[in-house]
């Protein structure tokens, strides 16, 4: 149950930054028009000859194709948590980007009160330590495990089964329903249920051949397969299961 939590909580922080930035991307192209506006008054004197804003604008276009990415990052990652791991870097530079620009340049220039644009720079790496504790704390994800192909399983009529019951060295096992099985079955099967598999595959020599059969030869496959599993090498369902064998062959009640 612990990972649907941490998954559930990294979405919703996936969420919150990605309104964040969202918030960020407008704020930068309110600079840019901000900035506009102050070249027609001929106010933009200071931005020009600033030492640590001569390039504003093409930081403004830089950091605006970050914060999109970075959304467009979060949003993909919603449901797949390797995405978010795979550009966890993306999103804790874009945070980091974005606790001194464009919130300082702007709210300094526009109301000159320091406070403002220092409570969000303190938001921004605030977000930034939670992405970081979040990821470091669900670490990578797990790949999923590739499940190995499914072995052919074998399949032998009713005459061949009969053979192998002569012969005395296979191991008969009926998976169809207890009273079924009480009426009538093949000579010396073993019924098999979810009570007692468990003890059966303990105690049965996985070097034996195994045959089963259901009804009419569709969920003992399902039940070959499983055994197969367990590490018996030999295991046969037979076609058409009792119903066709009953028609040729002896039977036991």
């Amino acid at each position: 149950m612990s990972k649907p939590k941490k998954s559930h909580a990294r979405a919703i922080l996936a969420l919150v930054l990605g309104c964040l930035l969202a918030w960020d991307m407008a704020a930068a192209k309110f600079f840019a028009l901000y900035s506009n506006f102050q070249a027609l008054t001929g106010a933009d004197s200071g931005l020009n000859f600033d030492p640590y804003a001569v390039h504003w604008r093409s930081y403004n276009l830089w950091i605006f194709v970050l914060n999109f990415l970075t959304i467009l990052v979060l949003s993909l990652g919603l449901g797949r948590p390797q995405v978010h791991w795979k550009f966890r870097f993306l999103v804790a530079l874009a945070l980091l980007a974005n606790a001194v620009y464009p919130h300082l340049i702007i709210l300094t220039a526009m109301t000159g009160f320091h406070l403002v644009p220092f409570s969000i720079m303190v938001v921004h790496v605030g977000a930034f330590w939670a992405w970081v504790s979040l990821l470091a704390r669900e670490g990578p994800p797990k790949p999923q495990e590739e499940k190995e192909p499914m072995q052919d399983i074998k399949e032998i009529d009713t005459d061949q089964a009969r053979v192998l019951l002569d012969s005395k060295n296979a191991v008969f096992v009926d998976v169809r329903d207890p009273l079924t099985y009480e009426a009538a079955h093949i000579p010396g099967a073993l019924l098999l249920s979810d009570d007692n598999v468990a003890d059966f595959v303990q105690k049965t020599d996985k070097g034996k051949t195994v045959v089963v059969y259901c009804y009419h030869g569709h969920t003992s496959q399902g039940a070959a397969a499983y055994l197969m599993e367990q590490g018996f090498k030999d295991v046969y369902s037979v076609i058409g299961g009792f119903e066709k064998w009953r028609q040729t062959q002896e039977i036991e009640s």
